[in-house]
């Protein structure tokens, strides 16, 4: 399987992190590994993608009970509708 290189603006624009953000990281040897080739700069995608499923946190859904009026509620707020 060949791995998909790309540039840091397409690292800022997948994980919100700007440019400078990763310039820095770099600098540090911190952040997400990189490749270079001369002067120019490359992320595996993969390997950016398997960073965050790493911290990626299970909770369980929220209980109607636990809500007070549940979904309903809240959308029937947004909407403007009054409560029962």
């Amino acid at each position: 399987m060949s791995k998909k290189f790309i540039s840091a603006k397409e690292v800022s624009e997948l994980t919100g992190y700007t440019e400078k953000t990763l310039q820095q990281d770099r600098h540090r040897k911190k952040g997400f590994p990189y490749y270079t080739i001369g002067r120019k700069v490359f992320y595996d995608r993969a390997e950016i993608l398997e960073i965050f499923a790493q911290g990626r946190v299970e909770v369980e859904p929220h209980s109607r009970a636990h809500t007070k009026g549940g979904a309903t509620k809240m959308l029937k707020n947004q909407k403007g509708e009054a409560d029962e």
